[in-house]
């Protein structure tokens, strides 16, 4: 399927300049990820290499210090934007399910290894112990196994409403809430499974193991 990619960014609203627009950002953050390069701050390994920009549009990819700028630019909102409208795209040719979507919700701790980072500590499955990290949220629709929604900028006084901002999400953009959610009993809590059962979705929950919090 093609995907206009220049529109999701556009409905996104992601920022830019007359020099640099938003889809050459995005194109190349886009491209780290496409040859495995797991750190922004890598980039300038990439440097001498002109090709290594010509997916962005760029003569050369942009360096370490804007990329990293230019992430510290964009909001949860800007996110949502383009969540939403990638889900709209994925939805009509049945790459997600819009009615009766069965979708498996997960945390996912991101370890930071900088120095002192003013992050909250949160169980770390591989290093079997709470440590400084992001906590990061996603949904996966069951049966085709796409990524429809994801959250990096959770805290602990925040995390368990989490359910019910992607089920509003969902409902923006298929016009219904989704059918069923399963998920680790850690995802959220009984106050908010409650509001769930209000809204008529389905909650399947395994059992509360270390193992199963991603």
């Amino acid at each position: 399927m093609a995907t206009d990619l220049s529109g999701l960014i556009t409905a996104g609203s992601y920022p830019g300049t007359r020099v640099i627009p938003a889809r050459s950002w995005m194109l190349s953050l886009l491209s780290l990820k496409l040859i495995r390069t797991r750190r922004a701050s890598q980039v300038d390994d990439l440097l001498s290499d002109p090709t290594a920009g010509l997916l962005a549009g760029l003569a050369t990819p942009a360096k370490k210090s804007a990329l990293g700028d230019y992430s510290y630019r964009l909001s949860h909102g800007h996110q949502r934007s383009f969540l939403a409208a990638l889900d709209t795209t994925m939805t009509s040719p049945g790459l997600a399910c819009a009615s009766e979507a069965i979708v498996d919700l997960a945390f996912h701790a991101v370890m930071h290894w900088a120095a002192d980072p003013v992050l909250e500590k949160h169980y770390v499955p591989k290093r079997s112990q709470r440590a400084r990290s992001a906590l990061t949220f996603f949904a996966q629709d069951s049966g085709t196994h796409n990524l429809v929604y994801a959250n990096a900028d959770l805290s602990k006084a925040t995390q368990a409403k989490e359910v019910i901002a992607f089920c509003d999400q969902w409902k923006a953009v298929s016009g219904s809430d989704p059918a069923m959610l399963i998920m680790d009993q850690k995802v959220t809590t009984q106050a908010e499974l409650a509001r769930l059962d209000a809204r008529g979705v389905k909650f399947p929950t395994w059992r509360c193991r270390r193992g199963l919090r991603l």
